[in-house]
């Protein structure tokens, strides 16, 4: 019990660190607005953390801390606004030519108007700028398509047509949006596309991209080798991240990627300890797992708050992405059944002689990641 309360204490200190001190930024992907309502023009508006791109930083990089690149960042972090102009300008120029646009297969020609940088005042909040361009959308026209370069990473265009609500669209690094009608045909996307758009981004937020969520989910499973254990500890997981996200999206509750992923690190090796604590299921256990579980929902969060919901279909495509969440889970928990052969039932020899030393490597691991989003590993927090 002593080690226990030295486990939350040690675990409430951090939290109490991390939110006080930690300044990481997280690494959004870049955003593109395309408004294509007035006839005959566009225009697109590009948001992005210009000196992650000029660093080398890409979305698949959760906090600036991933990535040697941070001095770089940091440097660039510093710069007036007209200085991080010169100095960004060659990758800027880069970005350009990776986007396409095209009008019938046709490409079309950006033309720059302005680009806006916010001067470098608060050093711990990342600094988005905006690239603006227009052009024009040939008469007879009546598709278009997007396509960012793979090297940009993944990346969200929200479109707005004449008709129709704005549609938002997560696309993976080097994916393109299909050729889609300039003047939109019905005043939303169908609900089978939202349900199915938003399992799959849930999903991949899950497999391959949640290596950290896949880690705790893990340290659930080996608690105990026995169903039931297991099913309430994630049906108490579902039901607390659920509460979280749907109050993350609808704008109630918010809180950095900065804060929330260096705890979701150190709750991976709060459950791995606990395993090599205990052998049932207690109440300390279910109460712990509830926790974290709200803790995860504001990580799954910010997923949604890069891609957005669809004003018309917003419960839909919720509940779509919280399904895609569930499933990924579920694939991870079938296939470490089906690895150790849990399913057979009997003794669970493998499972026992796995258990203890899997908990530590997933410890150790969710140590690491903690110290790394912190900004110790490197002896210095980010300025």
């Amino acid at each position: 019990m002593k080690i226990r309360f030295a486990l939350v204490l040690l675990f409430a200190f951090a939290s109490f660190f991390n939110t006080t001190f930690l300044s990481a930024h997280e690494i959004k992907p870049i955003v593109s607005t395309l408004d294509l309502s007035q006839k005959g023009q566009f225009n697109l508006l590009i948001e992005l953390n210009a000196e992650a791109l000029a660093s080398g930083l890409r979305p698949s990089h959760k906090t600036t801390q991933d990535q040697p690149e941070e001095k770089s960042y940091k440097a660039l972090r510093k710069l007036g606004a007209e200085a991080l102009k010169i100095e960004i300008s060659d990758e800027l120029e880069r970005l350009l030519a990776g986007i396409s646009l095209r009008f019938d297969g046709e490409p079309a020609l950006l033309s720059p108007e302005r680009v806006e940088i916010s001067e470098a005042t608060d050093l711990t909040v990342p600094r988005i700028t905006k690239l603006f361009f227009t052009g024009d959308v040939p008469e007879m026209a009546a598709n278009f398509s997007w396509k960012m370069a793979a090297e940009f990473g993944s990346n969200v265009v929200k479109v707005k047509r004449a008709k129709g609500e704005p549609g938002v669209f997560w696309l993976r690094a080097g994916a393109s949006l299909p050729p889609m009608a300039i003047i939109a045909n019905s005043s939303a996307h169908s609900l089978q596309e939202t349900v199915v758009q938003y399992i799959e981004q849930g999903y991949i937020h899950i497999l391959p991209m949640g290596l950290d969520h896949i880690l705790f989910v893990l340290g659930l499973f080996l608690l105990s080798p026995k169903m039931k254990p297991l099913l309430i500890q994630v049906t108490l997981f579902t039901l607390a991240h659920s509460i979280t996200l749907g109050l993350a999206a609808a704008g109630i509750v918010s809180l950095s990627a900065s804060v929330v992923e260096p705890l979701i690190a150190l709750s991976i090796t709060f459950v791995a300890i606990e395993n090599v604590m205990s052998k049932n299921l207690g109440r300390f256990r279910m109460l712990v797992v509830m926790l974290f579980g709200l803790l995860h929902g504001l990580g799954f969060a910010t997923v949604l708050g890069e891609v957005g919901l669809p004003e018309s279909q917003f419960l839909s495509a919720l509940f779509s992405f919280n399904i895609g969440v569930e499933f990924g889970q579920l694939t991870v928990i079938l296939a470490a059944y089906l690895l150790l052969g849990v399913w057979k039932g009997g003794e669970n020899r493998l499972f026992y002689v796995v258990q203890k030393p899997a908990s530590l490597l997933i410890a150790l691991v969710g140590l690491y990641w903690f110290i790394e989003r912190i900004g110790l590993l490197e002896g210095t927090l980010i300025a």
